[in-house]
This record gives structure tokens, C-alpha cells and sequence, in this order.
């Protein structure tokens, strides 16, 4: 190599030092370089020696940038302990902006983007009958049905269907308790794929009708209930299932962790067979293992022709209904995602805002130090040298305000998480940081870093040192600028807060609705259990109903007790939807029977509950020797018997081909509400009688007012009159229709948080903003009070170009907001997306922040002494 290209090489080299050091002193390297080549005589030398200058460029270089940044925080640190109160709100600010969003991104990786607890999760899929126009039967197969996919289908590797319901355990020392477990088709482990910790999950076999009831245990109830006895396979536990009491045989223990559906500590084979669940029976959960290479779309197509031929080969079993299926991961977190990408875009905005809050604080700060800034340029600093402090100082606040933020976002993630009730959110869900966790936050960090320190960097390049350098710079067009950049800002800060304000008040008003809106009944002071009763203590029969009698006797003897009632369900939340028939109407086909809700009650109910009868009679103890009567909501009456009475009407339940018995209407109930944001179907009545199944009851106890808790009364009062009645899920109605708007409350809480967020960061950013304007006006201020303007003048031209920023803000915010609501339009209830009271009230309170943001700021330029003004100038 020659000495020429030599020397170019070790000045391409050079680039690694700062660039203010290569400034200084590359042109001398480099000579050195030169004459310490020119005195070696030999190739060999002249490369030692190149090669030693290249290594202490590698080993020099660093110690150089570092030696600078060292320089540069240490003059940061100086910096912001000296503008204590500026650094401050620049560090809450930037603290508040990425721990927010720090906040809500765990939440979105640990429901959306963490995986599954099963392999290849892309492969599960969530398999439905669906028909819109007849309803109820979204997510539900039949299981015939479900054979006829299982053998007709090309597209998957395994199907199953799955159910969850409570069940009895009992064990002798140990109080009977129920406990949720999961019952499915034999291929349900092969479907997701998990291995048993100890022996065996079931097979076809073990889900045959009259197979020899067994049972898999999770690990958690293993070694809770069991003690983590190694040698509990094989051993016989005695359990009351929602088909009777069994005996069954563990055969198995699941690995820690796993759980499905919902949070099964327990798995039974449903053991089916197609003479007892017909075609028109839609209760169970279809789950499916695509083959490999199918898409969820693909297997739809399949599912559906097969679904096709099974209505043409039996059309009155059939509903016309279809078959939707979808990714398993999806199906899960559908009902939550829209929400929690809302709530993304919600706290994106409150991060722009912070950081245009935090920029334009920093742009005021740089316009003060403007003339500190010509001096060291003056002194020979380096415009490099002088962004890099900029950037330096704003690297330096990105860091402390992201430690503020995570540690924000580590208080509050269980706080939120607090707030949602039991059993909602996936029990797979993990809200640990991870890796992508991190990642993110080091984004979100980089990316506001680089927001809120390119302007200021930009206006310290820019400066003008001869114009600032005259009198701390006053006429430089440098402040100027900077003056359109933060009115620019504002604007944005107040566009933003339109967007939130306006979202967080459409889901207000949509919590209240809900909230609000009439059931039907009363819920205050209403408590709710369920009770379960061994089948061979209390076979179905005469001891059934005694029991029940019983029961509700002795609750209603508790102090403070005012009325007891036994039913099938509570009124919210669970439903048992069946088709009607009315004696003298036209007889439908199975996909044109109206459905209606079908509830099982005990005499009392409609008093318990304060439903009306506004026709007729309440059900009473003489029903049980005729069972067939009914009472129908005043919808049906209405609907069937206009202008008529509906007394003594019959109707039927069922497919209508069925030759169901008739049964009498006696009464005629006011209509309630058992979906809150849907009307809802009608209601239908039927008197409680011994033979029905009693392993899953619930009972509804009204007390009055100055009764404190009395779940745990209610449950001693049911274990004194037998210990084997198992009590479950002791609650109240009022908290029932609480966690039924969980999410509507939890999207409202957290939009009007950030909004009010929002729009106190722009309050003080135009605080600022106008504080600073009048600072900088305070000569042309007094100029015009001189020349006679009064302070009400004054005032209002500070006023006026507050209200301009404002107005501004208010234009530009305005489309964006129409169109973002109306992305929320399924969920809201009760008010449009484009609500005019709403978005008057928006501007209404914008106005009034900015009025009072602008109010002290005005108020301090009608003070302003003109004879100081123009001497200070």
C-alpha cells in the first residue's frame, strides 16, 4: 500500500473520533502520521507503524466520546438543578406520557400478544352454529351435529366439544364444596395438546354413553385437596356432575398452569349419546386442531357444506343456521381487544401531547439561553458541540422519566388488573414484562427523546450569534420562529384533547345509560347463591321438592330475611332460551319459531324480585300436583293477544313439531330486562316442581336495608340443615349487574383519566405559552399603554390570542374526533357517535381551561409599568 493511500485510509479511520476533536486536530494526525512514515525505510516499518496509529484510534476514539458526554450530562445535571422547577414538570410530564402508555401496553402483550398456553396455538380454532335470524345459537354445536364434522370433515385433525360447570366434591374430614370443572368429547386433550403430569387424559373410549366414569384432576386441586398423594391414579373419588353423582376413577393429574375451559380444576368425558341431545340442542363449545396446511377459512368452507347436507337430510331439526370458525385467540380476546387498541390510541395521544408539552418547554428554555448560546459559539463551540448538549440534556430527561414511568406503570398495572372482577380476563393472560415488554418501552423512550429534543436542538443550530448576542437577542427571528412553533404545538396539544375529551365522554354517557336504564325488577338488597344437592341423598321426587321447601323456610326465618325464592337461574346473565308455540297461531318451521326466555321459579319469585303480576296470579304450592301452567311476560301477551286477555291461553315449548304438553297461562308478569345492552327476549314462567334437576340452583334472598352481609348467615343456615348441600357463589344482584358493565366502567375510568390528563397538560401548555408571549411582549405592552391603551384593551388582546390557539386547536380537532368515535360505535349504548351535546360540552370546557390558563397571564400585562417596560428595553 503506498503512503498515499495510507494516509487516506487513517483519515477515513479518523471518523471515529467526535467531530469537534477531528475539527481541531485531524489536519495534525494525519502530518504526524506522514512524517513518521517518511522516516521508516523498510514496507514492513511504514505498516508497524500505520498499524499502531490505527489501534490507538480504536482505543482512543471512545475514551474521547466519552470523555464529551461526560462533559455534556455533567453541564445537563447543572442545568436542570439550577431550572429546578422547569426540570420538575418536564420529568412528571414525560413520567406521566410513558408510563401511561407503558401501562396499557402490558396489558395489550398480556391479553393480545402473549401466547396461548397450548402448542401451535394458530391452530386452534373455535368452531360455532350460528344463525342470525333465529339467534342463541352463537357458540354452540349440537352434537349430532358434531359427529357428522367429525366424519365428513377433510380440514381437521381433531374436534371436540367442551362444556364448564360446577361440580360436587366430597370427601370425608373435608367440607363439600363446588368447584369448577370442565367435561368434553374424547379427543378434548388431543385437540390442545397437553401431556398429563401423571397417567392419562380420556379417550373415545372413556366418552362412550355408560363408560365407566373417570376423571382428571388439575395439579393445583391434586395437591391442595389431595395432599399430592403420587399414588392418587387409580384411586375412586365420589363427585356430584351435572349428570348425577358418579364414582369416577382418576386416571390422570394435568401439568401446573394448565386450565381450560375458564379455570377447570377438573376434567369428566361427556359420555353423549344422540337420543337424549338432539339437533335442536345447542349447549356445548366446539374447539378444533386444523390439519396441517388449512387455514381457519378453509375449515369453515368445509364445516359449512357438511352443515349443508345435514339440513337438507333432516330440515325440521335444523334451524337453516351455519358454521363460523375462527382462530381460538381471537375468540378469546374479541370482546376485549377493540378496547384495549382504543385505549393504545388513547394514551399514543397523551404521549404527544406530553412530549409537544414537554417541547415547548424546552423551546422556551433554549429562547432564555439564547444568549448563553452565543457566547460559547462566540468562545469557539461548535454548533455540533452545541446540539449535542441539547440532545444530551434531552437524552438525559428521557431517561429519568422513563424510570419515573415504569415504575408508574409497575404500581399501576395491578391496580387496573384490581378492577376487573374474578374470572374475566383469560386465565392464561400474563402481564409479567418481557422481553417485547422492554423493547417497547426503549422505543417509546427513543422516539420521545428524539420528539422532545429535535426542536430545541434545531433553534440552537439556527441562532444567529450577532442578533443574539444584541441585547439577549430580542429582535432574532430565531424567537419568532420558535414563538409560531409553540403556538403550533398548542394547537396540537388542544386537538388531541378534543379527540379524548369526546371519546371519554360518549363512554360516560354510555356507563351511565347502562347503569341507569330500568331492569324490571329491583336489584338493591337482593342476594344470590346457588346450592347443590347430592342425587342419592335427594333423589328426584317428593325429597327433592322437600328439601327445597325446607331450604327456602328456613332462610326465610333469618332475621332481617323479607322474602326467599328458588329459580333456574338469576335474572342476569344466565339463560335458557327455548322456542314457543301458541295454541291457535300459525305453526312455524324450527328457524321461524320465535324464542323466548324460559325460567324455572319457585312461588315468591316475582315477589322476591319485585316483578308486577299485572294479570292473574303468582304460581303457588297447589301447581306442583299441575304443573302445566305458565306466566308470561306482558311482551307475549301483548304481542299474542292484543286487546285480549291472555288468561287461560295455551302455549308449548320446543321444536314445534314436538308433542310437548300445553300449558295454561294463569299470569301475566311485567317485562324485564336479562341483557343490558340488548332488549332482550320475552319471558316465559314455568312453577318448580321436584322433578326438576336440582344439582345447580339458585336462590334469590331479599333483606332489608341494615343487613350486613348476610351470604355468610345464608350458608350456615344451609350447612345446618345438611352439610352436604354444597354453596356456591354467594353474591348480590346489584354486583352481578356491576361486573356485567365491567368493561364499559373500566374504558370509561381510563378514557376520562387520560383525557383530563390531556387537557391539563395543554391548560399548562398554553399557560406557558401566554406566559412567556407576555414576557416577551412587555416592551411592545407598554408602548401601547403609553400610547394610551387601557388594561381591558390589553387583556383582551391576550385573551383574543389565547382563543385563537384555542379555536384552532378546536378546528383541527373536530374531523379527526367524528371519525374516531365512530369506530366506538359498538360500544356504546345509548348515545350516537356524533352526539352534539357532547362535543358542546368538549368545547365548552376547552374554552373554560383556556380562558383560565390565559386569565393570569393577562392580568400580568395590564400591570405592566410602561416607564420600566421601555427602560428596561
Amino acid at each position: 500500500m503506498s503512503r498515499d493511500a495510507s494516509i487516506r485510509l487513517y483519515r477515513g479511520l479518523l471518523c471515529l473520533y467526535p467531530l469537534e476533536f477531528r475539527e481541531h486536530f485531524s489536519q495534525e494526525i494525519c502530518l504526524l502520521l506522514a512524517d513518521n512514515l517518511r522516516a521508516q525505510a523498510s514496507r514492513r516499518g511504514r505498516f508497524a507503524v500505520w498499524l499502531a496509529a490505527a489501534a490507538a484510534i480504536f482505543i482512543d476514539a471512545p475514551q474521547e466520546h466519552y470523555h464529551m458526554i461526560r462533559q455534556n450530562v455533567i453541564y445537563a445535571l447543572r442545568t436542570m438543578r439550577r431550572e429546578k422547577l422547569t426540570s420538575l414538570i418536564a420529568f412528571l410530564v414525560l413520567a406521566l406520557g410513558i408510563g401511561s402508555t407503558a401501562t396499557i401496553f402490558t396489558l395489550v402483550n398480556g391479553l393480545l400478544l402473549h401466547p396461548l398456553p397450548f402448542p401451535e396455538q394458530n391452530r386452534l380454532v373455535y368452531v360455532e352454529e350460528a344463525n342470525g335470524k333465529a339467534g342463541g345459537l352463537s357458540g354452540a354445536v349440537a352434537f349430532p351435529n358434531y359427529l357428522d364434522f367429525v366424519a365428513g370433515n377433510r380440514t381437521l385433525e381433531a374436534f371436540a366439544l367442551y362444556q364448564s360447570s360446577l361440580v360436587i366434591v366430597r370427601r370425608e374430614g373435608a367440607d363439600t364444596e363446588r368447584i369448577r370443572g370442565g367435561y368434553g368429547t374424547g379427543p378434548l386433550f388431543r385437540v390442545l395438546g397437553v401431556q398429563p403430569l401423571l397417567g392419562r387424559t380420556f379417550t373415545d373410549d372413556d366418552d362412550r354413553p355408560n363408560a365407566a366414569p373417570v376423571v382428571v384432576l388439575s395439579e393445583d386441586l391434586w395437591r391442595s385437596r389431595y395432599g399430592g398423594d403420587p399414588a392418587i391414579v387409580g384411586k375412586v373419588l365420589p363427585l356430584g356432575t351435572m349428570f348425577g353423582n358418579k364414582s369416577s376413577q382418576v386416571i390422570g393429574v394435568m401439568p401446573r398452569g394448565f386450565h381450560f375451559p375458564d379455570d377447570a380444576q377438573l376434567w369428566l368425558p361427556l359420555q353423549l349419546d344422540t337420543k337424549t341431545n338432539t339437533r335442536t340442542d345447542h349447549w356445548l363449545e366446539g374447539i378444533a386442531r386444523l390439519r396441517h396446511g388449512f387455514t381457519p377459512e378453509q375449515a369453515q368452507t368445509d364445516l359449512r357444506v357438511i352443515m349443508q347436507q345435514i339440513s337438507r337430510d333432516h330440515p325440521k331439526e335444523t334451524y337453516g343456521q351455519t358454521v363460523n370458525t375462527v382462530l381460538f385467540k381471537t375468540r378469546t380476546t374479541g370482546d376485549v381487544k377493540p378496547v384495549l387498541l382504543t385505549l393504545m390510541g388513547a394514551v399514543g395521544c397523551v404521549l404527544l401531547i406530553a412530549c409537544a408539552n414537554i417541547s415547548s418547554l424546552l423551546l422556551v428554555r433554549a429562547s432564555a439561553r439564547q444568549r448563553e448560546i452565543a457566547v460559547r459559539g462566540a468562545l469557539g463551540a461548535s454548533r455540533s458541540r452545541v446540539v449535542r448538549q441539547f440532545v444530551v440534556e434531552s437524552g438525559l430527561l428521557g431517561i429519568l422519566g422513563a424510570v419515573g414511568g415504569i415504575l408508574m406503570s409497575w404500581a399501576a398495572v395491578p391496580a387496573l388488573l384490581r378492577l376487573t372482577p374474578a374470572g374475566t380476563l383469560p386465565i392464561w393472560a400474563n402481564f409479567t414484562p418481557d422481553l417485547r415488554t422492554w423493547i417497547f418501552i426503549l422505543s417509546v423512550t427513543a422516539g420521545a427523546v428524539v420528539f422532545v429534543g429535535s426542536l430545541p436542538a434545531l433553534s440552537a443550530a439556527r441562532l444567529n450569534l450577532v442578533d443574539a448576542l444584541k441585547e439577549g437577542g430580542r429582535s432574532s427571528t430565531v424567537g419568532v420562529a420558535g414563538a409560531r412553533v409553540r403556538a403550533c404545538l398548542v394547537a396540537a396539544e388542544v386537538a388531541m384533547s378534543v379527540l379524548l375529551l369526546t371519546g371519554a365522554g360518549l363512554m360516560i354517557r354510555t356507563f351511565l345509560n347502562l347503569e341507569r336504564q330500568n331492569f324490571g325488577f329491583r336489584i338493591e338488597n337482593l342476594t344470590t347463591l346457588y346450592t347443590a344437592a347430592p342425587r342419592d341423598r335427594y333423589p328426584l321426587g317428593p325429597a327433592a321438592g322437600q328439601l327445597v321447601e325446607r331450604i327456602q323456610r328456613e332462610l326465610a326465618s333469618l332475621p332481617g330475611v323479607v322474602s326467599v325464592a328458588a329459580a333456574s337461574a338469576v335474572p342476569i346473565g344466565d339463560h335458557w332460551d327455548r322456542s314457543l308455540t301458541v295454541e291457535g297461531a300459525p305453526l312455524l318451521s324450527l328457524g321461524d319459531a320465535p324464542l323466548v326466555n324460559h325460567t324455572v321459579v319457585s312461588p315468591g319469585y316475582f315477589k322476591t324480585l319485585g316483578i308486577p303480576i299485572l294479570a292473574g296470579r303468582d304460581f303457588n304450592r297447589s301447581d306442583e300436583a299441575d304443573p302445566y301452567v305458565t306466566i308470561v311476560d306482558a311482551g307475549i301477551a301483548r304481542h299474542y293477544w292484543p286487546n285480549r286477555s291472555a288468561l287461560g291461553k295455551r302455549v308449548r315449548f320446543g321444536p314445534p313439531e314436538d308433542n310437548e304438553p300445553w300449558h295454561t297461562v294463569v299470569g301475566v308478569a311485567g317485562e324485564v330486562r336479562k341483557e343490558l345492552r340488548q332488549p332482550g327476549r320475552s319471558s316465559i314462567y314455568i312453577p318448580y316442581q321436584n322433578t326438576f334437576d336440582h344439582s345447580s340452583l339458585a336462590w334469590l334472598v331479599r333483606t332489608n336495608s341494615g343487613v350486613a352481609n348476610p351470604g355468610e348467615a345464608l350458608r350456615r343456615r344451609i350447612a345446618q340443615i345438611d352439610p352436604n348441600v354444597a354453596v356456591s357463589d354467594i353474591t348480590t344482584l346489584g354486583k352481578i349487574v356491576d361486573d356485567s358493565i365491567w368493561q364499559e366502567r373500566f374504558f370509561a375510568s381510563l378514557l376520562a383519566f387520560f383525557a383530563a390528563l390531556a387537557m391539563l397538560m395543554a391548560t399548562v401548555g398554553l399557560y406557558g405559552v401566554m406566559a412567556y408571549t407576555v414576557s416577551r411582549r412587555t416592551h411592545e405592552l407598554g408602548i401601547r399603554m403609553a400610547l394610551g391603551a387601557s388594561a381591558r384593551e390589553i387583556r383582551g388582546m391576550v385573551l383574543l390570542q389565547s382563543g385563537r390557539l384555542v379555536g384552532a386547536g378546536l378546528a383541527i380537532g373536530v374531523a379527526p374526533s367524528v371519525f374516531a368515535t365512530r369506530l366506538l360505535a359498538k360500544q356504546l349504548y345509548g348515545v350516537k357517535p356524533t352526539d352534539p351535546q357532547t362535543f358542546l360540552a368538549v368545547a365548552a370546557l376547552l374554552v373554560a381551561g383556556a380562558m383560565l390558563a390565559s386569565y393570569l397571564p393577562a392580568r400580568r400585562a395590564t400591570r405592566v409599568d410602561p416607564i420600566l417596560a421601555l427602560r428596561e428595553e
